[in-house]
């Protein structure tokens, strides 16, 4: 290969890692930075004594397009309460979402439910939360005993006053007082979660360098008994396979042995082709060993090294 063509290689492989890691930025932004809650919260303190669960009561008429006459799926969670008093239960309007909203998504059970605690929280509506808080904005808190009946209901919630530059948290209800309080969190487009935004993604880009040249390193170093040359273009290569790497797998949401898989043979098939382009000197048969050898020794120290605690994601 000539002088001229090497430049243009070098220069476009630079381009390309460049490219990969400003790519890779928005991504690690994203998944550490300040998000609105995806459920409705709920916190209980100063429950009557037996207090097993919490649900919310919502206004939802029977010709309400998410009104069910009985959920299957919540019954089959919570099997004693079938033909309870809150599964039953209508009043101006107000039913159990748990029971009769479709596709509900409920936590019930008090955490800390000994029968000794005064306080905990139960969780609602996580895979609908923000088309559930937006139709239904007048709420009670309803406390159950283990067997659906009713020891408690709470004066009706507004949660659609919504606060300025925040979004919407979690109720805490005082059963004692019979007094209900909205937390809101700030919003993520305020001062201080921009300056989030900056310092937690540099540590995190910080941690993701340094991972990605314990990589490339390790297999430049393996390069030499292999006498796979120039070590630079192993180390570029390796750069590319790397940052291809750890943003594929920060993206994707399959089940993590079947990540690692998947993304290792493509890292194996996109060093063994990038190689044959810029060694053409060098034997397929010596490249496939080198690089299949190189990429099942730094998989198997990374595997350990994720076992122990060092290099988790």
């Amino acid at each position: 290969m000539s002088v001229y063509l090497t430049r243009i290689v070098k220069h476009k492989l630079i381009s390309v890692i460049t490219l990969l890691f400003l790519l890779l930025l928005p991504v690690t932004a994203y998944a550490n930075s300040p998000a609105p809650p995806s459920r409705l919260m709920v916190y209980v303190t100063g429950r009557p004594q037996n207090t097993r669960y919490a649900d919310i009561l919502i206004q939802l008429p029977t010709d309400d397009a998410n009104y069910i006459v009985n959920s299957d799926a919540m019954f089959a969670q919570y099997p004693s309460l079938k033909d309870s008093e809150i599964s039953t239960y209508e009043q101006d309007g107000y039913r159990s979402y748990t029971f009769h909203f479709l596709d509900a998504n409920a936590d019930m059970m008090l955490s800390g439910t000994d029968y000794t605690e005064t306080s905990g929280f139960a969780a609602f509506a996580e895979e609908h939360y923000d088309s559930f808080i937006e139709q239904y904005t007048k709420i009670k808190v309803v406390l159950l005993d283990e067997n659906g009946n009713i020891l408690d209901i709470s004066p009706t919630i507004d949660i659609s006053d919504q606060k300025q530059n925040t979004f919407w948290g979690s109720i805490t209800y005082d059963a004692s007082e019979e007094t209900v309080d909205i937390s809101y969190y700030d919003s993520p487009y305020t001062v201080l979660s921009l300056l989030y935004f900056l310092i937690i993604p540099f540590g995190i880009l910080i941690w993701i360098l340094f991972r990605i040249i314990f990589s490339v390193g390790a297999e430049v170093l393996i390069a030499i008994p292999f006498k796979v040359k120039p070590l630079w273009k192993v180390m570029i290569v390796n750069l590319a396979t790397q940052i291809f790497l750890t943003a594929g797998m920060r993206i994707c949401t399959f089940d993590y042995a079947l990540e690692v898989a998947v993304f290792e043979v493509l890292v194996v098939v996109i060093e063994f082709f990038a190689f044959r382009l810029l060694m053409k000197n060098i034997s397929v048969k010596r490249l496939a060993l080198f690089v299949l050898v190189a990429n099942l020794i730094t998989l198997g120290f990374g595997l350990l090294l994720n076992s122990i605690g060092i290099f988790q994601f």
